[in-house]
């Protein structure tokens, strides 16, 4: 088989395969009535399609209901429970806060890095001395 050969056969092979879900996808409206359900995976994909920025921005929000201090495993918990449709590893989350935490606008600042099993402890900045009073 030569590369032309290949690309013929894969050009065939998608087509035969976008006709079956074509004729699966008409086969479930007329049996219910209405479109097929979309897949969890593409949604929690769709969901996730923003990156990096989308999932920084998902944790901004997620870090204004934080107490002044946190750690990165009490972020990770929130999120979890706050956003169960978006999947993010725990290391992902991680990075982000590392990127909020040194960007130039920065609102939070690390007080204590993480080691070993130990999370990274942060906190806001202008609510650093709350926590002292409380």
């Amino acid at each position: 088989m030569n590369e032309k050969q290949y690309f013929a056969a894969r050009k065939r092979a998608e087509e035969d395969l976008a006709d079956k879900l074509r004729s699966l996808e008409m086969a479930w409206a007329m049996l219910h009535g209405k479109p097929p359900p979309k897949s969890p995976a593409k949604a929690a994909k769709r969901r996730t399609a923003n990156g990096s920025s989308g999932l920084m921005k998902t944790i901004a929000a997620v870090l204004d209901g934080m107490p002044a201090e946190f750690t990165t495993l009490d972020v990770s918990k929130v999120f979890a429970a706050e956003y169960p449709e978006i999947s993010a590893e725990r290391s992902s989350i991680t990075h982000a806060l590392k990127r909020l935490a040194d960007a130039p606008s920065a609102t939070i600042r690390i007080i204590e890095p993480g080691k070993g099993k130990r999370p990274t402890r942060y906190a806001k900045i202008g609510q650093e001395s709350r926590t002292a009073t409380d």
